[in-house]
C-alpha cells in the first residue's frame, strides 16, 4: 500500500457525510455518464478488456478515464482508469480469401463496416470502495463480472468522489485527452496533525526535451508545494529561467508573493560569497589562474595554489603583519594589496613549485612582467569571496530553513556579472550548497526536527551524468548528489531534478525517485529502454505507445494551440493510487492554471 501511504490518504467522511457520497456518486453515474462499454472476457484485476459501444465507434476515446461501478465484499466499488488503446476487430474478413477480395475491391459487404467490433483497454488506476458510512481507497480484489458497464468518466462524478480531499486537490493539468482537470496532491515532507504532511521527504523527477513544456511544469510544482507555509524551497537556477521570473513579477512572482504570502529571495552568483578555502583553491587551478601565472602541469599547480591558500589562511606564517593596512583574509583578497601579498608570497616559495630552474624562471618572470594581467584575473575569481552586500551560503541556507523562504539562486553566466564564471564554478557553487543542506540537515536530524525543504535542481543532467566527468570537481558533486538522495529524506530533504533526458543522468537518482514526469521526446533509443526499465511492473506497452503516440508541442502549436503532455508516474494522485501511470496535458500556465486552482 506504498501509494496510499504516499498521499496519505485514509477513510473519508463521517456517517452523514458516507451516505451522501455514496448516494452522490450513484446519482451522479446514472444521470450524467455515458455508457461506453461492457466488460469482456478475459479481464484481470488490473486490465480490463472492455467492448466498445456502437454509440462511441466515432468517439475518440484513447486517454479517456473511465469508472466501473460494481460490489466487491458488499459494498459499492467504483474502478477507474484510463483507456490506453483501442484494437478493430472483423473475425469474418480475417480468413484469407476474404482478404483477397478486400484487396481486389477494397470491400466485401456486408462483411465489412457492419461486422466490425472494437475493443478497449482499461488500465485500472485507482478503486475506492463506498461501505455504508465511509469512502476509502482499497484494491480490486475480485474482477467485475461480463457485461458489467463501463462509464466515461465526467468531472461532476470526478468531484463528487474527490470531495472529501478538495482542499487538498491541485491541478496542473487536464486528463489526457479530455476537458477533465487531474486532481493531484503533494502533502508536504513534514509531520502534522492535519494529514497535509507526509512525515517524509521523497524525491522527484521532470523529464522531457527543450521545448516539452517541463519548465512550466515545475514552476507548477513549485508553486503546489509553496501552499505549505511550513515548507522551505530552494531552487539551483543555471539558466536563470526561474529567477527572471520572479525579477520581472510574472506569474510566479505573483502567486509566491501576492498570492501565498511566501518570502521570496533571489541570489545571483554576484551576490553569493563563498567562503571555503579549498574551494578557492579548486578555482585557482581550474580557472586557467596558475597557468597563466607559469605554472603549468597538475601537479605542480597544486602546490602553488596551496601555498596561496595557507597564506591567506595563515599570514604570519609568511610574513610580518604589521606590513599590511589591509587585513589578509579570504573575503579581502580581491584588494591589490592582498595580490601584491600573494605574488610576493610566491616569489619567495617558487622553489617549493619547481625544482628545476627553468620553470621557476619562467614563473618569475611573468610574475615581474605580467602583473596587471593576472590582477584583473585574480580579481575575477577572488570577487567570489568577498562579502561586502552579500550572503554566504550559510546565511542562505539559514533564511532557507529558519525562516521557511523559497529561495531562487541564478547560477547563469548574466547573474555572474564580472566574476569569474563557468560551468565549474555552477559546479562549485552547487556542491558548497549541496554540503551545507546536508550538514544542517544532519544537525536537525540529531536534534529530532526535519528540514522540510524541496531543492528543485534544473539542467540535473549536467551535474549528475551518468558517465564519470573527467574533471575531478564535477565528479565530486555528481557522487555528492547521488550520497544526498540516498541519505536526506530522512532529513526531511527532498529533491526535484529537471533533465531533458533519463538515460544520462546518474541511475542512481532515477532509482530513488518516487514521482516521475515524463514529457515529449523520449520515445526513442537509449531514453524509451530507460523510460521501460523505470516503469517496470507498474505499466505495460499500451503505456508506453500511449506516451509514444504524444504530439510533438511545436507541432501542436503550428496546428492550433500549444499542447505539452506527459505520462505521470508515481504517488501524486488520487487517481493512481494502484501505481498505474496517468496521463495529462498540463494547463496553460498563465490562465487555465490560475483559475483551476483559485489564484485568480
Amino acid at each position: 500500500m506504498l501509494f496510499y501511504r504516499c498521499m496519505n490518504i485514509g477513510v473519508w467522511g463521517d456517517m452523514s457525510e458516507g451516505k451522501f457520497l455514496e448516494e452522490k456518486i450513484r446519482t451522479s453515474i446514472a444521470k450524467n455518464a455515458e455508457w461506453i462499454g461492457v466488460i469482456m472476457s478475459p479481464s484481470t484485476n488490473t486490465l480490463l478488456n472492455v467492448e466498445l459501444m456502437e454509440t462511441a465507434y466515432d468517439r475518440g476515446v484513447v486517454g479517456n478515464p473511465c469508472i466501473v461501478e460494481f460490489v466487491q465484499d458488499g459494498s459499492l466499488t467504483c474502478a477507474l482508469g484510463q483507456i490506453t488503446s483501442i484494437e478493430l476487430k472483423n473475425p469474418h474478413i480475417e480468413r484469407h480469401p476474404i482478404q483477397k477480395i478486400l484487396s481486389v475491391r477494397g470491400e466485401a459487404n456486408p462483411l465489412t463496416k457492419q461486422h466490425d467490433t472494437r475493443r478497449i483497454e482499461i488500465s485500472v488506476s485507482a478503486v475506492y470502495s463506498v461501505d455504508r458510512d465511509k469512502v476509502r481507497p482499497t484494491t480490486m480484489g475480485s474482477v467485475p463480472p461480463t457485461g458489467t458497464r463501463v462509464y466515461l468518466l465526467t468531472q461532476e462524478i470526478l468531484n463528487a468522489l474527490m470531495e472529501p480531499h478538495k482542499e487538498e486537490i491541485f491541478y496542473i493539468g487536464k486528463i489526457y485527452n479530455t476537458n477533465i482537470l487531474l486532481p493531484m496532491i503533494f502533502k508536504h515532507f513534514g509531520s502534522s496533525d492535519d494529514g497535509r504532511g507526509l512525515g517524509e521527504a521523497y524525491h522527484l523527477g521532470v523529464f522531457g526535451k527543450t521545448g516539452s513544456g517541463k519548465s512550466y511544469l515545475a514552476k507548477m510544482l513549485v508553486i503546489a508545494y509553496a501552499r505549505h507555509p511550513e515548507m522551505s524551497i530552494i531552487v539551483i537556477d543555471p539558466q536563470g529561467e526561474f529567477s527572471r521570473e520572479i525579477r520581472q513579477r510574472r506569474v510566479l512572482n505573483e502567486v509566491l508573493k501576492e498570492r501565498l504570502k511566501r518570502k521570496v529571495e533571489v541570489y545571483p552568483t554576484v551576490k553569493i560569497s563563498l567562503t571555503n578555502h579549498e574551494t578557492l583553491k579548486r578555482l585557482l587551478i581550474i580557472s586557467g589562474f596558475l597557468d597563466k601565472m607559469g605554472v603549468r602541469t597538475r601537479e605542480n599547480q597544486e602546490i602553488a595554489a596551496e601555498i596561496i591558500v595557507d597564506f591567506l589562511k595563515h599570514p604570519t606564517r609568511y610574513e610580518s603583519l604589521s606590513q599590511f593596512s589591509t587585513e589578509i583574509s579570504i573575503k579581502n583578497a580581491y584588494t591589490r594589496e592582498v595580490f601584491d601579498s600573494v605574488i610576493s608570497v610566491v616569489r619567495n616559495n617558487v622553489g617549493r613549485i619547481y625544482v628545476s630552474e627553468g620553470p621557476r624562471q619562467r614563473v618569475l618572470t611573468i610574475l615581474d612582467t605580467r602583473g596587471e594581467e593576472l590582477y584583473d584575473e585574480w580579481r575575477k575569481i577572488t570577487l567570489l569571496f568577498s562579502v561586502k552586500g552579500k550572503s554566504t551560503i550559510d546565511d542562505i541556507v539559514h533564511r532557507l530553513v529558519e525562516e521557511k523562504a523559497i529561495i531562487f539562486v541564478d547560477l547563469s553566466e548574466q547573474s555572474a556579472g564580472n566574476i569569474f564564471w563557468n560551468e565549474k564554478v555552477q559546479g562549485l557553487i552547487l556542491n558548497d550548497i549541496v554540503n551545507t543542506l546536508k550538514d544542517v540537515g544532519n544537525e536537525k536530524f540529531k536534534d529530532n526536527e526535519q528540514l522540510n525543504t524541496l531543492v528543485v535542481i534544473d539542467e540535473a543532467h549536467r551535474f549528475a551524468p551518468r558517465e564519470k566527468p573527467e574533471e575531478l570537481e564535477l565528479e565530486e558533486l555528481r557522487m555528492n548528489f547521488v550520497d544526498a538522495v540516498r541519505t536526506t529524506r530522512k532529513y526531511g530533504l527532498g529533491w526535484m531534478f529537471i533533465s531533458q533526458t533519463i538515460a544520462s543522468l546518474h541511475p542512481e537518482l532515477i532509482n530513488q525517485m518516487r514521482v516521475y514526469f515524463f514529457g515529449y521526446g523520449l520515445s526513442w533509443g537509449v531514453e524509451l529502454r530507460a523510460l521501460r526499465e523505470i516503469l517496470g511492473g507498474g505499466g505495460n506497452d499500451n503505456h508506453l505507445e500511449l506516451y509514444r503516440s504524444f504530439r510533438d508541442p511545436q507541432s501542436s502549436a503550428i496546428l492550433g494551440k500549444k499542447e505539452h503532455p506527459f505520462m505521470v508516474f508515481g504517488p501524486v494522485s488520487p487517481l493512481s493510487v494502484s501505481g498505474a501511470p496517468l496521463f495529462t496535458v498540463t494547463l496553460e500556465y498563465e490562465d487555465e492554471f490560475l483559475k483551476a486552482n483559485k489564484f485568480s
